[in-house]
């Protein structure tokens, strides 16, 4: 996808699955299911779409995917399936880890950090982006390195740690340009740190909301996860966000989506524009 003077991809690291019950939370099982099917564990698909962002001067990656670490009980939990994985994904467009030299996080998740390190071949975790800075939100470092109950389960120690040892750590303490063209701003909603990231090129533009917006079938600013933190605020940005975008017409790209990589809005939530995701990214069912 050309933005401007800007390349976006959507580099795959695989397809997992998590309750279609928690995805939606207070929306009716009846009125989701007519969206996207559930499995016979109540289990609906979900994109690990990372996002690639090539600049002039950059090459830039939105979130990490899952990454090579998770234990065998829970990849069965997730039915968490590669290839691809983001390395294999990144090959396809003639990269390699070591190319990129900035990761933006929305959040820091395990499903979106995971990537971030990986074990090596001698079983060591390392920083998969060796050349790499690492932009966090302060907040959401803060909670990510003193995990309250709730978050223990998803802000893991072997997705930051290595990073934090080689010094590779920037933290956002304030919205605006991070990087030319790409500006961060604090949300909130699903986590308390959770930022939108926002690319510009010229007179283009596109937002990528993490898991602010999930999927398209979340465009309804009510259709809110029982994963978020702070439904209320979820509700009121992502509303106050899809409007933005409408006015602008500028794209929504995806991360959890197995359909689109990004799509096109109006102000009434009716589809205009959408880019499918490339084949090898959407799932075999």
């Amino acid at each position: 996808m050309k933005l401007g003077e800007f390349t976006i991809d959507w580099v795959s690291d695989g397809i997992f699955k998590l309750d279609g019950g928690a995805m939606f939370g207070p929306v009716p099982k009846p009125m989701w299911e007519k969206k996207i099917q559930a499995d016979a564990r109540n289990r609906i698909p979900l994109g690990l779409n990372c996002i690639l962002v090539q600049t002039e001067h950059h090459r830039i990656l939105l979130d990490t995917g899952l990454g090579n670490k998770i234990a065998p009980k829970q990849q069965e939990i997730l039915d968490f399936v590669q290839p691809p994985t983001l390395e294999q994904s990144l090959a396809l467009h003639g990269l390699s880890p070591a190319d990129i030299d900035h990761v933006v996080m929305s959040h820091c998740d395990y499903d979106h950090l995971g990537g971030a390190t990986k074990l090596d071949a001698d079983g060591r975790i390392v920083p998969t982006f060796p050349k790499a800075r690492y932009h966090i939100r302060k907040e959401e470092w803060d909670d990510l390195t003193h995990p309250n109950m709730r978050a223990k389960g998803t802000y893991l120690r072997v997705n930051w740690e290595a990073i934090a040892e080689t010094n590779q750590v920037d933290l956002i303490e304030r919205d605006g340009e991070l990087l030319p063209g790409i500006h961060t701003y604090h949300t909130g909603g699903h986590t308390r740190g959770h930022v939108v990231i926002e690319v510009r090129s010229g007179d283009e533009g596109a937002v990528y909301m993490g898991d602010l917006m999930p999927s398209h079938h979340h465009l309804n600013p009510l259709w809110v996860m029982a994963y978020d933190n702070f439904p209320l605020t979820s509700i009121e940005q992502r509303g106050s966000w899809t409007q933005t975008l409408a006015e602008r017409d500028w794209w929504l790209l995806m991360y959890h989506d197995v359909d689109y990589g990004a799509g096109k809005w109006d102000k009434d939530l009716n589809l205009k524009a959408a880019i499918p995701l490339p084949g090898q990214l959407a799932p075999a069912n």
